[in-house]
């Protein structure tokens, strides 16, 4: 994690990479696009060529949509520089996603221009990323229900999809096995995307990922070094080896629902909370009445974005 770059201007050149973690992070970079009404905000819909994934060895495409929020202030203040929020969605969602409607809710593009018009935070970009590819560092950091930050519950040897299923022969069988089986928690498409960042191999069959975990006398057990491999990507084993660009970020805040479906979520979430409370790193967390999704627009215009902006606009930059 680095501190965050300095602003830019014309043309729109949103410059990221992307998590499967549904987190938020903040940079300083400013973006822009084609001109909108003045005191109107916008959301412009557009795709960028990252150059991170050229030769990926899972073939993920190198344009990549993306949705970039303009405030209301946008295109009326040309030469004003705008902090930039670049929101990651959550496994299996799409940019997109986050402009959807539902029951109680608007598109999110409105909830955040309600909320800067009613001076809960002051005028931000918000760049839509695609989570579904790699990962950069910012200048802080608030998850919303953050799934995989270790090993725990479903998220382990418990779950017989963490190892490769015998007699499969495609992703789509592996699906197949999963609804055939009618276990809910096996997350057969969410631990191949968890795979397919952390342990790909182009190499092996049927299947182009190393699992964790392998089966061995009818029980899970680790596989090294793929299971090093993953625990080295989880925040709760990482934070000692990155520990001093964890204490450069401007702000850490994160927080989980109690009745999250994921039953690994609530337990890790609480683990890293006391982890970065022993080690003395100030973050924000909070435990929540609401399960993995159902409240997400509301935390998100609540209490992450009003984070960020106060973390992001009126904290000196850490050395």
């Amino acid at each position: 994690m680095t501190a965050p770059a300095t602003p830019t201007r014309r043309p729109l050149g949103v410059v990221l990479a992307v998590v499967a973690l549904a987190f938020l992070a903040v940079s300083l970079r400013a973006q822009s696009a084609s001109a909108v009404t003045p005191a109107e905000a916008s959301v412009d819909r557009t795709t960028f060529h990252a150059t991170a994934l050229e030769k990926n060895p899972l073939g993920d495409p190198i344009e990549q949509p993306v949705l970039v929020y303009l405030p209301p202030a946008y295109a009326a203040e040309p030469a004003r520089r705008f902090p930039v929020v670049y929101l990651l969605h959550g496994l299996g969602m799409k940019p997109a996603d986050w402009e959807r409607s539902g029951p109680g809710h608007p598109p999110l593009s409105a909830a955040i221009t309600a909320k800067i018009r009613a001076g809960a935070f002051p005028d931000l970009i918000v760049v839509y990323a695609n989570g579904s590819p790699v990962v950069t560092n910012f200048g802080a950091v608030y998850a919303l229900s953050p799934a995989f930050i270790g090993f725990a519950a479903e998220f382990g040897p418990d779950n017989p999809t963490m190892a490769a299923v015998p007699g499969v022969a495609s992703y789509a069988d592996l699906q197949r096995h999963v609804a055939a089986n009618r276990v809910r928690e096996n997350y057969a498409g969410l631990l191949y995307i968890c795979a397919a960042a952390l342990s790909p191999n182009p190499a092996a069959k049927p299947l182009p990922i190393d699992y964790p975990f392998v089966a061995r006398d009818g029980q899970l057990v680790p596989n090294p070094p793929t299971y090093a491999q993953w625990q080295s990507a989880m925040p709760l084993t990482m934070l000692d080896a990155q520990l001093a660009n964890i204490r450069r970020l401007r702000g850490i805040g994160f927080d989980v629902g109690r009745e999250d479906h994921f039953r690994h979520i609530p337990v890790t979430t609480r683990a890293l909370d006391r982890e970065l409370t022993a080690r003395g790193i100030p973050h924000a967390f909070a435990e929540f009445a609401g399960g993995h999704t159902d409240k997400s627009q509301e935390r998100l215009v609540r209490h992450a974005l009003p984070f960020l902006a106060q973390h992001l606009l009126f904290s000196a930059e850490k050395n």
